[in-house]
């Protein structure tokens, strides 16, 4: 299976990781129309994997689109010459736009990933269980707990997952702020045996820019 993905990046800008929901935020209230671009409705919020995600990646601000997201990214990173920030007017000059098409499927060699922006794992329930666990337990449930990230992605896309999913991760534990909270997170990486495109994000909070991924040059598990 192949899904669509475009990347759009203004190279010239530089902000703060922190920043990504803000630039949600900047869109979502310029297009909101475009229900893509903030999952909400009339009804409520739309429970599915986010087809445009929010980020920061060097410094720079990006937006990822997959599948039909990437047709309103492509469109958006045509329009737009600016952002708004803290009610701060930036305009680009630079803008990088990349839309490709990229081959899902299980890989017979592992490939190593790793976060290039925290991971948001835990919800109130698995917080407590993650807490409670000692280390050996703790790194059971945060596997479970990728993978069903992973399933969830591949549902997102419609990809039928057929074979079983094999991992191994090294995590180390962060802290972020979160909607002026403290809350725990991860970064580190992980090797499985599922080919995913760079940038996706897995986990919690991925249209805000946290569980981006990228594959690195490792590959044995």
């Amino acid at each position: 299976m192949q899904i669509e993905i475009c990347v759009f990046s203004c190279i010239d800008l530089q902000i703060q990781r922190r920043q990504a929901p803000k630039m949600r935020g900047y869109y979502s209230n310029k297009y909101d129309q475009i229900i893509e671009l903030h999952n909400h409705t009339e009804e409520g919020f739309v429970y599915k994997y986010p087809c445009v995600q929010y980020k920061v990646i060097n410094g720079n601000p990006t937006l990822v689109g997959i599948e039909e997201g990437a047709k309103i990214v492509g469109q958006l990173a045509l329009n737009e010459e600016e952002l708004v920030i803290d009610g701060r007017r930036i305009e680009t000059q630079q803008k990088r736009i990349d839309t490709f098409k990229y081959p899902i499927g299980f890989s017979k060699i592992p490939i190593c990933y790793r976060f290039i922006t925290p991971y948001v794992a835990l919800n109130q329930k698995n917080y407590k269980e993650f807490m409670q666990g000692d280390i050996f337990e703790r790194d059971l449930l945060l596997q479970k707990i990728l993978i069903g990230n992973i399933l969830s992605f591949a549902k997102g896309i419609g990809y039928q997952v057929d074979e079983q999913i094999k991992f191994k991760s090294d995590f180390s534990q962060t802290i972020i702020k979160y909607k002026n909270n403290d809350m725990l997170a991860f970064t580190g990486e992980f090797y499985t045996n599922i080919d995913l495109p760079d940038l996706i994000g897995l986990g919690k909070s991925v249209s805000r820019g946290f569980g981006s991924i990228q594959k690195i040059n490792k590959n044995r598990m």
